[in-house]
């Protein structure tokens, strides 16, 4: 039941979140990707509750008596923390290297005519951005074209840029 009751939610969240990043509307995407955490949270409890169906209780039920047994509780309490931490760690790493790279962000933005620097819409033509002044293009080391800043290639010789 409860999954039917936040699938419409999270695809909400997920389509506004969408719609925001390519309209180019940063603090409906801001909001819109915090409601989609908020609201995904229940599913991830879910998860970590058919998590510990799937591992046997009993098992876990004889490894806290073993250790309420010698004394060593708190050790189990650390495991735990460790392991959240740990979770937690990854789900940053994927989200901040992987999923919202720095990359990531400049090929949405040069593909979009969008400023480099501040993600501004920018004017057919313009080498500078009118928002924050940054210069759009440099020259290539390879073929002295013009190519963008933060392009991961040259866009008249296709040389890589570094």
């Amino acid at each position: 039941m409860e999954a039917i009751f936040l699938a419409p939610l999270l695809i909400g969240f997920y389509f506004w979140h969408a719609w925001s990043m390519k309209n180019s509307r940063p603090f409906q995407a801001l909001l819109s990707a915090h409601l989609l955490v908020v609201a995904a949270i229940p599913a991830l409890l879910k998860l970590a509750e058919l998590l510990y169906d799937i591992i046997p209780r009993r098992l876990l039920e004889d490894v806290l008596q073993l250790l309420e047994s010698l004394g060593l509780v708190a050790i189990w309490h650390y495991l735990v923390i460790a392991i959240s931490i740990a979770a937690a760690g990854a789900a940053i790493y994927l989200f901040q290297n992987k999923l919202f790279s720095r990359e990531r962000e400049m090929t949405k933005r040069i593909s979009k005519g969008q400023c480099q620097r501040c993600g501004v819409k920018l004017q057919p033509g313009e080498t500078t951005c009118a928002h924050c002044g940054f210069a759009q293009f440099h020259e290539c080391a390879n073929c002295g074209g013009l190519t963008y800043v933060y392009g991961a290639y040259c866009r008249h010789c296709g040389a890589a840029q570094a």
